[in-house]
């Protein structure tokens, strides 16, 4: 449906950028600690869903120690509530968490950073090797 609107706006000499469909996510595994890589904007209708999936897919396996590396992604304020209800779904196994890594970096706006920060999602700084290490405490 979405191709098909930009199909339009593009024959009546219309230009929009749709950047939501060029959302990448891809995972690495260190230890027990699950890193997912987020290239683009997450919005909660396409690119927040695809990372809620993933997320779910992987607090199902048991595997609730998360780290997202949000350093070049666009965050929008609406993805921040479905990270915080998967967030405690991972605090519902053992040790389980999910923390956001570099959120500032990225193109975020100001809606998400704040709801970010009045929420319980951790937002770390460092590199990833310290949030990594962080699940260790």
């Amino acid at each position: 449906m979405i191709r098909r609107l930009l199909r339009l706006l593009k024959r009546f000499g219309m230009f929009l950028d749709f950047p939501l469909i060029n959302v990448t996510i891809w995972t690495r595994e260190q230890g027990d600690v699950t890193v997912l890589y987020v290239d683009g904007p997450m919005h909660y209708d396409i690119g927040g869903s695809t990372l809620g999936k993933d997320i779910e897919k992987l607090i199902a396996q048991g595997k609730a120690k998360i780290v997202i590396d949000c350093s070049r992604a666009k965050i929008h304020s609406e993805v921040v509530e479905e990270l915080v209800r998967l967030k405690k779904k991972a605090q519902s196994i053992p040790k389980g968490d999910i923390k956001l890594l570099q959120v500032g970096r990225g193109s975020t706006d100001q809606w998400a950073r704040k709801k970010i920060k009045q929420s319980t999602l951790e937002n770390l700084d460092g590199t990833e090797d310290a949030a990594v290490d962080s699940f260790l405490y």
